[in-house]
Parts: C-alpha cells; sequence; structure tokens
C-alpha cells in the first residue's frame, strides 16, 4: 500500500469481525477500533429532543447508531446529515445502513445552497424551531471549522425566519394593505428600473445621524452642486437648512412615520423612491413616485406581482433605510464614475443626542421637554438596549445591537463600491473610503460638463400610464368577491362551478392568496377548516374594501 493509499478513507475491519465496519482515514480510526457503537450509543442516549428540533448528522461515516436515533425522536422532529469532506461523503452514501435510510438528506460542503434551500422550505411549514448537532463519528475532528460554519447558518436561517414571523403576524396585514393600495399608485408612476443610471452628477446621500450637524458643504448643495437623497427622517433637517432634496426614500410602513412629513408640500422637484409595502398616506404626498418592490414574505402574493411586472425589480430585503438610499444611489448613477457620498449614516450616536438637530426625534423630544424631563435622550444609552464601543475615528460612541448589525450589513453590501465615500465625521466604520473636507473641495472646485438639469431624473418618464396595474386590482377584486359569494352562500352561490367540490373551489381562489392569512399565528399554509375559513371571510372583505379605493386612487 503506498503513502497516498494510507491517506485516503478506507473501510478495514472492527474487532466485532467483518460484520461491523471501521473506517480508517489519516492514520486514525473513525470508530472504536472494538466497539464502533460505543461512541455514538452514549451520546444518543443521552440526548434529550423537543418537538419542532432539527437534528443535524455530522459527520455520518457509516450511520451507525442512526436507527437508535429515530427511534428516540418525539414527532415533528427532522433529520439531515452533513459531511465537510467529499472522499468520507462518497463512503457515507455508498454503505448499506445508508441504503435503508435513503429518505435522510445527505448535504457535501458543495451543496450548502441546496442545505439552505431546504431548510428555508422547512421552516416555512411552521414546524422547525431550532437546530441540534450530533456528530456520528470522528470525521467530524478533520474539519471542525466547516461543521462550526454549517451549524452557525442554520441556525441564523431558523431565527431568522421566527423574528420574520413574529413582525408579519404583528405587521403582515398592514404590509399587505399597503401594497393594495400603491399598485392603485403604480398606474401613474414608474418603477426604479425606469429610473436606473440617470443622475450624472454626483450624488449625497443624507442620514439624520449627528454627522450631518458637521458637513460643511449645505450652500453647495443648496446651490445644485449634489443630486441628493434624503432619508425620511433627514427631509426636516435639510428643510431647516433652506435645502429641497432631490430624492426621498420610505420603507416605513406604521403611521408613526406621518411625523417624518409633517409640512412636506407637493413639490415639482422630490421624487418619492418607495417599498410597495411603504405607507399609503405618505405616498399620496408627493406628486412624483418611484416605486421598488422588498420581498417581506416570499410566497404566491409576491411572485404573482413580479410575473405581472407591477412593481419592476425586487430590491434585497436591507432592512434599514439608509441602506435603501445607498442601494437606489448607485442604481441612479450614470456609471461608476459618478461618485456617491454619505452623511449622517453613522448607525451609533453620543451621550444624550440620537439623532441630528431638528430631525423628528430631537424635535419629539424638544416637545416634551419640561422641568423633569431633560432635552438630552440619556434612556438610549442607560436603559439597556445601548452600548459602547468605538467609531471610525476610535472615539468612544453609543450604538445597539440593531444599528451595529446594520453597520455590519452595510459594509457587506457596499463596501466594495467603487466610488463610494463616507464623507461623515463620526459613526461607525462602514467599510467606505473617506471622504474629508478637502477631498469634497476638490470635487466641488471641479466643474463637471454634465451637471445640468439634464443630470436628473427626466420628468417624462412620471408621465406614464401603467394600466397592468388596474387590471392586476381588477382581478383580485373579481377572486376576493367570488370567494366571499362561495363561503356565505355555499352551493347557492351564482359562482358555484359545479365540476368542483366546493371545498377545492374555494381553496382553487384562496390558496395562493396569502396575503389573507400569512399574519395569522397558524398562517403558515391555507387551511380549510371552518375556524380558518371565518377568519378568512373576514380578511375577504378588509381586502375587497382596499382594492376598490385603490382602483379610485388610480384614475
Amino acid at each position: 500500500m503506498t503513502d497516498s493509499d494510507k491517506e485516503r478513507p478506507r473501510l478495514v475491519e472492527s474487532g466485532q469481525g467483518l460484520r461491523f465496519l471501521n473506517i480508517e482515514y489519516k492514520n486514525r480510526f473513525l470508530y472504536s477500533k472494538y466497539d464502533p457503537f460505543r461512541s455514538i450509543r452514549g451520546v444518543i442516549e443521552s440526548l434529550s429532543l423537543l418537538e419542532g428540533t432539527l437534528v443535524v448528522i455530522c459527520s455520518p461515516g457509516l450511520f451507525y447508531g442512526i436507527d437508535e436515533l429515530k427511534r428516540k425522536l418525539p414527532e415533528n422532529t427532522f433529520l439531515i446529515a452533513v459531511e465537510a469532506d467529499d472522499e468520507l461523503a462518497q463512503i457515507s452514501e455508498n454503505c448499506e445502513i445508508r441504503k435503508d435510510n435513503s429518505e435522510i438528506p445527505l448535504f457535501r460542503w458543495s451543496q450548502l445552497e441546496l442545505l439552505d434551500e431546504y431548510v428555508r422550505k422547512l421552516c416555512r411549514s411552521g414546524k422547525c424551531r431550532r437546530a441540534v448537532r450530533i456528530d456520528f463519528c470522528a470525521g467530524s475532528a478533520f474539519s471542525p471549522d466547516k461543521y462550526s460554519v454549517i451549524m452557525a447558518g442554520l441556525t441564523d436561517i431558523i431565527g431568522g425566519f421566527w423574528k420574520n414571523r413574529i413582525t408579519l403576524v404583528r405587521m403582515g396585514r398592514m404590509f399587505s394593505r399597503n401594497v393594495f393600495r400603491n399598485i392603485g399608485l403604480r398606474r401613474r408612476s414608474p418603477v426604479l428600473d425606469d429610473v436606473s443610471a440617470c443622475v450624472k452628477k454626483d450624488i449625497l446621500v443624507v442620514g439624520a445621524g449627528e454627522s450631518l450637524d458637521s458637513f460643511m458643504f449645505w450652500d453647495e448643495v443648496k446651490a445644485g452642486s449634489f443630486f441628493v437623497i434624503a432619508v425620511d427622517a433627514a427631509l426636516i433637517p435639510l428643510k431647516e437648512r433652506g435645502i429641497e432634496c432631490d430624492a426621498v426614500v420610505s420603507l416605513e410602513s406604521q403611521s408613526v412615520i406621518d411625523s417624518f412629513y409633517v409640512g412636506v408640500k407637493k413639490s415639482e422637484k422630490t421624487v418619492l423612491f418607495a417599498d410597495l409595502c411603504s405607507r399609503n398616506e405618505v405616498c399620496m404626498k408627493f406628486k412624483k413616485r418611484v416605486f421598488f418592490l422588498s420581498e417581506y414574505s416570499p410566497g404566491p402574493f409576491i411572485d404573482s406581482i413580479k410575473e405581472k411586472n407591477v412593481a419592476g425589480v425586487t430590491v434585497p430585503p436591507l432592512g434599514s433605510v439608509g441602506l435603501a438610499a445607498v442601494y437606489i444611489a448607485l442604481r441612479l448613477r450614470k456609471d461608476e464614475g459618478v461618485n456617491v457620498f454619505t452623511v449622517g449614516l453613522d448607525f451609533s450616536f453620543s451621550v444624550g443626542a440620537t439623532h441630528s438637530k431638528n430631525a423628528p426625534a430631537h424635535i419629539q423630544r424638544l416637545f416634551c421637554t419640561d422641568r423633569k424631563r431633560s432635552v438630552e435622550n440619556y434612556d438610549a444609552v442607560f436603559s439597556g438596549a445601548g452600548y459602547f464601543t468605538s467609531d471610525k475615528n476610535n472615539n468612544p460612541v453609543c450604538t445597539t445591537k440593531i444599528l451595529s448589525m446594520y453597520a455590519a450589513q452595510f459594509k457587506n453590501e457596499f463596501s466594495g463600491a467603487a466610488n463610494l465615500y463616507d464623507a461623515g465625521k463620526s459613526g461607525l466604520d462602514l467599510g467606505l473610503q473617506r471622504a474629508d473636507d478637502d477631498f469634497i473641495r476638490t470635487r466641488l472646485n471641479y466643474l463637471r460638463s454634465d451637471c445640468s438639469d439634464e443630470s436628473c431624473i427626466p420628468d417624462e418618464v412620471f408621465r406614464t400610464d401603467f394600466p397592468l396595474a388596474v387590471e392586476f386590482l381588477n382581478d383580485e377584486l373579481e377572486d376576493l368577491e367570488t370567494a366571499a359569494s362561495l363561503l356565505s352562500e355555499g352551493e347557492e352561490s351564482v359562482f358555484r362551478d359545479s365540476s368542483l367540490a366546493l371545498e377545492k373551489q374555494i381553496r382553487n381562489l384562496l390558496e395562493k392568496k396569502d396575503y389573507l392569512y400569512l399574519h395569522f399565528p397558524d398562517g403558515f399554509e391555507f387551511n380549510s377548516g371552518i375556524q380558518f375559513l371565518k377568519r378568512l371571510k373576514a380578511e375577504i372583505l378588509f381586502f375587497i374594501k382596499q382594492c376598490k379605493i385603490s382602483i379610485q386612487n388610480s384614475v
């Protein structure tokens, strides 16, 4: 036997003879030489599993112990196997015990995308709540980092699903309501695809962080040196500086956002970039609107919107309006030679001050200030959510887990973008090139020949007519009215199709309309039970009203 053969995994006789084999790999036995079952038997005996557990078998080897493990599993528990070493995976796939347990998915390191897809689909059933790791043999010791990455990824997927699920239960109905209302406005509004690559002058993305107050070039901004994109919270601070921004980005669905637009008039200049699920009442405040879609809940309803091109491009679910504003800026610029500067995207704050002056949060504190409550917001730091860290200048600042997560996501999404600069003097590190005052001054002194009115979004795109939006609403309205009649009148309904069973006809109509039930605590999938259908009937009446209002607003 050559040295290379010794390095490859091979089956050898165990101490119990040929009945139970062992694996020798890299001069190491992966099971006990005398009792291959001893180690895994002890692990399984000490195992305590709850329903809804995804059991991840790391390095399954010859699948010794799988029958004992399956007997110990409670209901609604799921098994998968993962092998990070291709040569060991080949042995696992072809071993005798594996043939009798072929229903257990086995993923290699090169198949992580398939593993991701499988676990996400499992989560959507609502039955998977946690992941537990079991090492079936010593093969896991050859790739400890890979197995740690796999388990961390699975935990993030499952945890992320349930966080999103809680959000949907609380706000899913509102998201869908806003989508229906905004589709009506879509008839007279373009989508992000229609305005991409049209801005030729440098872009300034403005957040509402404290670095907004230390930016020195507001006179030049007022003079039109930049195409200004503001997040919603920065709209009033810019207005107080006499600046009418070129664009504002809105993601928020709740009514709390209304205060961010106090005093906003329907100008001929400012363009609202709005998610389809953002608050409809805000969208109504603007003459010029550009819609996009983020998939707040992947499913049949979102798929139907995409199939009929109602929303155009799908924007990644970035979470933060600041990240969405930068994403839109990069889509708007004519080419990578156009510079994009960010200011006010700090994702941190100092003790007592959470935002720039005149931001809605600051104005609210001014309103509430009295002898017992100061204008400084110390609760943000000392109430438990905040903690201290270092900013990009190594100065101490405060942040929260959510803000620091957004900063990390910003770095992951945009750190490689060409000519994207951080012009803020404070805040967390965003992984961007820094633009100091001298650099910005040099850019301002350089007169670009294409910095004219034509370098902005042309008015022609706002003269659009997209009748498919109203057609989409009419189709939904017809289906909903049909379903309402079937649920109320049953066999006596004028919409009754005698070629189908009543339950089948109702299921065909409503199963793909997940916006009706995704916000139910048990709304993982359509259910034809009587109690579920009773709740659906109330939702159908609500969305019939939304369709009619939206069709009326589309005129």
